[in-house]
């Protein structure tokens, strides 16, 4: 690699960060094909896949428990006070996952005859290695805030769950990332309460309820007899469109190979960007459609390879048996002692949207067999952005009745149940839910041969 380009300075550029948070509605998160392209256009950082910064609420208007964006958060039914607090959390904000993605993009740049465009493209990238060398896959200082401001946030709005005498157990995936954000986490709540007791516990042996990872769920994009992959090539065929973007960037373009490979590390890389806190703008560099192109085809294979489609079976949703189990057992075992507080874990963004998928919310589980209409249905940057997570609050009354609220990033989601009072609904109700989900699943994969055609 060439060391004049690694010298570079970076002029100052506009750093654009995540855009506000979209409103989760009972019928899904649903928007139209307009609106996802306006969007790519005016707010390209918000289209970035799991790479969006997380989109921090607005603050609740005291009297009417609602905020700016239109956001509601509903009081509990007259009577239940909170008595438990259940959590899964993404790790925050990280930089891309390997030094060697940031090294790949400059050495294919450095390797052919550049436009002006390109070689500005090819100063910026060198810089963004700069920061990120040696840090692959790690916590941003971003993502260090983004914890300790949900957990703050969290605090404040539950406090009788965080008292002086209240234990919570913390668990977390033996990534780096997921560590230091779950250090970031309880930390932030040490300075708010110092008497809290924090009992942590990451270790090998939680992995697989902490990631909800089974080696069928890794074959559904790659192997070939699957319904799921087969409409995943075609989505994919259908919609890469890369002459535009090389033709911009390369004197002849046609001597780059991989290209839609090579477009697609590149917006990944541009989007991180956001995450990391640098104003090292990128995007400028892709259309708004090519930007939208690229996310369609990401969305479409996070749908199929973590979400409810009937293209994929219950594969995704079964990965998440052992963490659900962990919930309710957990849950049930804090009710039934008194004990209070909360069991607060840390992992990954896959293992939330397969945790969505088996417990049936509402917003995040449209079940599509249509990959050219599920945008208008499931954004994969609107559920598990970084830092994403699901906190179910249970309350209780004085003749023992246990209701849950349960929180996506914030925000209010729903159950296919009815609800008691807007967004609560009885846990025995949700455990049955639960129970008759796992019992009626399909428990196998989709062959090509049962697709509708």
């Amino acid at each position: 690699m060439r060391r004049t380009v690694l010298c570079l300075i970076l002029s100052t550029m506009p750093f654009l960060a995540g855009a506000g948070s979209s409103r989760l509605s009972a019928q899904g998160i649903k928007t139209t094909f307009e609106a996802l392209r306006q969007l790519a256009a005016s707010s390209p950082e918000t289209i970035s896949c799991v790479y969006r910064a997380y989109p921090a609420p607005s603050p609740l208007n005291k009297q009417h428990r609602k905020s700016a964006n239109g956001n509601v958060r509903h009081s509990a039914p007259k009577g239940y006070q909170p008595v438990f607090l259940s959590h899964y959390g993404r790790h925050g904000s990280r930089f891309l996952t390997d030094d060697e993605r940031y090294i790949s993009l400059i050495e294919l740049f450095e390797s052919h005859p550049l436009t002006p465009a390109g070689m500005e493209v090819l100063r910026r990238l060198a810089i963004c290695y700069e920061q990120a060398r040696g840090r692959g896959g790690d916590l941003t200082p971003l993502g260090e805030e983004q914890h300790r401001g949900i957990a703050e946030r969290m605090f404040r709005l539950h406090p009788q769950l965080f008292g002086s005498t209240t234990t919570l157990n913390v668990y977390a995936s033996t990534s780096r990332r997921c560590m230091m954000s779950m250090m970031a986490f309880c930390e932030r709540l040490k300075e708010l309460n110092p008497r809290l007791t924090l009992t942590r516990d990451v270790c090998e042996g939680n992995m697989d309820m902490i990631t909800c990872s089974m080696p069928q769920q890794k074959t559904l994009l790659k192997d070939t007899t699957l319904a799921s992959c087969k409409a995943f090539k075609a989505f994919c065929q259908k919609h890469e469109h890369t002459s535009a973007f090389f033709a911009r960037l390369f004197q002849q373009p046609d001597s780059v190979t991989r290209q839609y490979y090579w477009m697609e590390q590149f917006y990944l890389l541009a989007q991180d960007m956001q995450d990391c806190g640098r104003p090292t703008e990128l995007l400028s560099f892709m259309t708004a459609d090519e930007i939208y192109s690229v996310w369609n085809i990401k969305n479409c294979g996070m749908y199929l390879a973590n979400g409810d489609s009937p293209l994929s079976g219950d594969i995704p949703a079964r990965c998440a048996d052992s963490l659900l189990d962990h919930i309710i057992g957990d849950a049930d075992k804090a009710i039934h002692e008194g004990r209070g507080g909360a069991t607060l874990r840390f992992g990954h963004d896959t293992a939330l949207l397969r945790l969505l998928s088996r417990m049936g919310v509402t917003e995040c589980c449209p079940s599509s067999s249509d990959m050219d209409t599920l945008p208008l249905v499931w954004q994969d940057y609107n559920i598990s952005p970084m830092a994403a997570n699901l906190q179910i609050i249970f309350y209780q009354n004085k003749q023992g009745d246990v209701l849950a609220q349960f929180l996506l990033n914030e925000n209010e989601v729903h159950l296919p149940l009815p609800a008691v009072n807007n967004s609560f609904y009885r846990w025995k109700e949700i455990k049955e839910l639960w129970k008759t989900r796992k019992q009626t699943s399909v428990g196998q994969y989709v062959p090509c041969s049962s697709r509708q055609q």
